[in-house]
């Protein structure tokens, strides 16, 4: 995983989130214009001239070039995981241009988000694409660790006294069985 694909993953996800914030702002900015077709296609005439609407197309713009350089160096497996902090920057990007700064709640979340892609990418540990392998060679090595949590994620466990789907589930999710009101 070179540092040139996550800066340019990262800048992917900067800049489109940005674009979609500019222009979420030059459609709120533009007063509403009622009802029928006419109406619509003269909003859209007006905010298509705004200037949020504009630098949100060329950062949209921007954001595809990003995408096809990190492409370009990088493997697909280590560009694709990245491009999920778009949320992370969309709401932090919001939150300046919106003059509404995110919640405690949801700089956990952030954190939580970047963290888990942190802990994905280096236990993945995506890397280039090497010779292919044989056809279902790695599926008939790997089968056999995979095949026991399959069969204890997918097996119906009775819980709360309570039949049919809504029930299933691992027994760690069982909760007691509700109570009944007198």
């Amino acid at each position: 995983m070179s540092a040139l694909t996550v800066v340019l993953a990262l800048l992917t996800a900067l800049s489109n989130a940005s674009a979609s914030v500019l222009q979420r702002r030059a459609a709120t900015d533009e007063p509403g214009g009622g009802r029928g077709v006419r109406q619509a296609v003269r909003w859209l005439g007006h905010v298509l001239r705004r200037p949020y609407w504009l630098a949100g197309t060329g950062l949209l713009a921007l954001s595809t070039v990003f995408q096809a350089a990190a492409l370009a160096v990088g493997s697909l497996a280590v560009v694709q995981p990245l491009l999920a902090t778009e949320l992370l920057f969309t709401l932090a990007v919001g939150g300046l241009v919106f003059r509404a700064p995110p919640s405690r709640r949801t700089w956990l979340a952030f954190t939580a988000l970047a963290a888990g892609l942190a802990l994905f990418l280096g236990v993945a540990a995506p890397s280039p694409a090497g010779p292919r392998p044989c056809r279902g060679a790695g599926f008939r090595r790997g089968w056999p660790w995979c095949a026991p949590w399959w069969l204890l994620s997918s097996r119906p466990v009775r819980c709360g006294g309570r039949r049919g789907p809504r029930s299933w589930g691992l027994r760690a999710r069982c909760r007691s069985p509700p109570r009944q009101r007198c």
